[in-house]
């Protein structure tokens, strides 16, 4: 179909393709009358300015979507928190959360509402969210791990910390992010006053 080709030049890279097959695929809804195609195209629209950055667009094409629901809670969230519109996003994220069909759709809406928290400094909420993921991926766990760590050190869980960041170290098959992981490790036990503990990772890292 025009959707699944304009999928397929998208992924190869072939924007102006891609647009030209949304587009056959959209005069095929004027002429049929096919809402669910009008729904599909809609998102396509949204994902591919989201895609290219183009925030407010993307907004504007979930807005005429007939669909309610994860996929577009979802993808208004991202584009909302993109667009700087916090407190809009947190909700949509929210209900793209409770919508969601499986735990790892739920854990993944929960994470972008702790990746703002992050950024926002708000750690302590970020903690409380982190809360809500069960069963998390292994891929989901390698992005929640750094977040968590820094929550913990920045509202003062120096050992919670310190032992994030060891394992983290541990983990990191880049010896540069290893060594950094071991750092922080260090200066978090060396701030909860573990000293002979934080004298030998760093005789470690030295």
């Amino acid at each position: 179909s025009a959707l699944q080709l304009a999928y397929l030049y998208r992924n190869m890279g072939k924007d102006r393709e891609a647009q030209e097959m949304a587009a056959a695929g959209e005069k095929i809804v004027r002429e049929t009358n096919l809402g669910r195609l009008k729904d599909d195209l809609l998102y396509f629209r949204a994902e591919s300015a989201f895609l290219q950055k183009k925030y407010g667009d993307a907004i504007g094409h979930l807005s005429q979507m007939t669909e309610s629901g994860y996929r577009v809670d979802l993808l208004r969230g991202q584009a909302l928190l993109e667009s700087g519109l916090a407190q809009d996003a947190l909700q949509s994220l929210e209900r793209a959360a409770l919508e969601s069909p499986d735990d790892d759709a739920r854990n993944t809406c929960i994470f972008f509402i702790v990746q703002h928290l992050v950024k926002a400094k708000r750690f302590d909420q970020a903690l409380t969210e982190l809360g809500r993921i069960r069963d998390a991926s292994q891929s989901l766990e390698s992005q929640i791990r750094p977040l968590r760590a820094l929550a913990y050190f920045e509202i003062g869980r120096y050992p919670d910390a310190a032992r994030e960041y060891a394992a983290l170290a541990a983990g990191s098959p880049d010896p540069r992010d290893a060594r950094r992981y071991r750092y922080f490790s260090v200066l978090a036990d060396f701030k909860d006053k573990n000293f002979s503990w934080a004298e030998k990772l760093l005789a470690d890292i030295s």
